[in-house]
């Protein structure tokens, strides 16, 4: 009877052995999975902050433009014409 009673106490030991370790692989691919969309999204922020940027420079640079022409163009300077 003993010899029984240790066998299906070895048994619930192991089972439970098991179960921890199947929850624990478990929570090493979540946490990978985790780590991956977080990179993914990191990836997605710093190419829309890129193309953000790249539109902003495009703006200012036009923007600059259009002042340094009216300026040039400006009567009171009369770079245009030579004398």
């Amino acid at each position: 009877m003993i010899a029984a009673t240790r066998k299906q106490f070895e048994q619930q030991l192991a089972q439970k052995d098991d179960d921890i370790a199947q929850r624990e692989q478990a929570m090493r691919d979540k946490e990978k999975q985790l780590v991956e969309d977080k990179r993914k999204l990191d990836d997605q922020v710093a190419d829309q902050v890129a193309a953000q940027l790249k539109a902003e420079r495009a703006r200012v640079v036009a923007e600059e433009s259009k002042k340094a022409k009216l300026a040039i163009n400006h009567p009171c300077l009369n770079l245009t014409t030579t004398s």
